[in-house]
């Protein structure tokens, strides 16, 4: 769904082997917004958040599956909340949908969750998750040695190092 962006959202997005990688209408559907598209060669998903880190200049970072989508309301609600400089990361319900588009599950519905809550398998939703820039410069990025969890490794490190997520208890963003 064609929305339009706030002015001061930046979207970076890796398009290494784009035509071969891309089958859906992904490519079409950028070129309505005021992305800058970068072109590396990675060897998957976490590889390609990492390097698209490097272009980053805004202040608050968050990453979306090309097959995933943010609702309406996501970058107002978001940006509300990070109006309080005390807030360094932000997460929101997801909803996980079928290839049918039936709702499947809701995912980041603790708003008080912990460490030992994420070691006991609780998580967080990678998609809808945006912590602000000056934190990941200080305690690291995502790590792409880990493929497929580079998300939560990272969100395991940020709460080890006392960085306390903050949850928006809205659904704003779909899984598909």
């Amino acid at each position: 769904m064609w929305q339009p962006l706030p002015q001061q959202l930046e979207i970076i997005k890796e398009c290494y082997n784009a035509p071969k990688r891309h089958k859906d209408k992904t490519l079409e559907i950028l070129k309505k917004y005021p992305i800058r598209l970068v072109s590396t060669e990675d060897t998957g998903w976490a590889n390609a958040i990492v390097k698209c880190y490097d272009f980053v200049t805004g202040d608050v970072v968050g990453n979306l599956g090309s097959d995933d989508e943010l609702l309406p309301d996501c970058f107002k609600d978001v940006a509300e909340k990070f109006e309080d400089e005390n807030v360094k990361w932000v997460y929101t319900l997801i909803k996980g949908k079928s290839e049918e588009g039936q709702d499947r599950w809701i995912m980041g519905d603790n708003p008080n969750i912990t460490h030992e809550d994420m070691m006991t398998g609780t998580k967080i939703p990678g998609v809808s998750s945006y912590v602000r820039k000056e934190i990941h410069d200080k305690y690291g990025f995502h790590d792409d040695n880990f493929k497929y969890a580079s998300d939560y490794e990272l969100w395991l490190r940020l709460m080890k190092n006392g960085i306390k997520p903050v949850q928006i208890n809205k659904v704003l963003a779909y899984y598909h």
